[in-house]
């Protein structure tokens, strides 16, 4: 059974599609409802495996679109068995497909991950079974624990805040989620400008120097996966 892929929706379906093959060497096609377009290739069956070499089809695909149009891509995986089931998806959601492109024309996202070793947990403040027979002492042992988990999730706020105002402020929207585990930190997302990349590089940089302590990664300029409210094209 063949089905369609969906890449991504974007405006401006008059433009010629980049010259740039789909997920298994097929050719990139439009499916039009109005100004707006869904940018898809045919598939065998109704899904595509999860590989390295279809993420980075399904990436590359995304940026060539990216040069002459704005863009909101879709998720990896997204497939459809009926072209009109998209036309009309494009139809039904013109207002919200319009407004997501207009939040995030002429922007990328930057993604942030910061990694840390906070102080490692006292073994001593550890409820433990046997602790069970002696009820003061585990309802003590639980009290520490709990109080040594909000120092740390203060500790991490206080942290990822610190790193995280100067990216902000270069940032039309920003997705951010403190994880105070003992491996990671933060998991971020920030919707700049195309101008403002070499910035964000930059102060990001500048944090490595100044938190060497932390694992920072960054990656990108992505399309705005986290900022774009999807509809349902399947």
């Amino acid at each position: 059974m063949e089905s369609l892929y969906v890449y991504a929706i974007a405006d401006q379906p008059d433009l010629d599609l980049p010259n740039v093959k789909g997920i298994g060497d097929m050719p990139i096609s439009g499916l039009r409802a109005g100004d707006l377009m869904a940018v898809v290739s045919s598939i065998d069956g109704s899904t595509v495996p999860l590989s390295r070499a279809n993420l980075l089809c399904h990436e590359r695909v995304i940026e060539a679109l990216m040069i002459a149009r704005t863009v909101l891509p879709a998720r990896f995986g997204t497939t459809t068995d009926h072209a009109g089931r998209i036309q009309k998806t494009l139809t039904i959601n013109d207002d919200c497909y319009r407004a997501n492109l207009e939040r995030v024309r002429g922007r990328v996202e930057i993604a942030l991950r910061v990694g840390w070793e906070p102080e490692a947990e006292d073994p001593v403040a550890r409820p433990r079974a046997a602790d069970a027979t002696n009820g003061r002492s585990y309802m003590q042992a639980l009290l520490e624990r709990t109080q040594g988990s909000r120092r740390r999730r203060t500790m991490a706020e206080e942290l990822a805040a610190s790193l995280t105002t100067g990216l902000a402020e270069l940032s039309d929207a920003v997705v951010e989620k403190v994880m105070p585990t003992p491996q990671l930190l933060l998991k971020a997302a920030y919707l700049v400008r195309r101008e403002h990349v070499p910035e964000i590089r930059r102060r990001i940089e500048a944090l490595r120097v100044t938190y060497p302590a932390l694992a920072i990664l960054a990656t990108g300029p992505w399309p705005a996966y986290s900022f774009v409210e999807e509809g349902n094209v399947t």
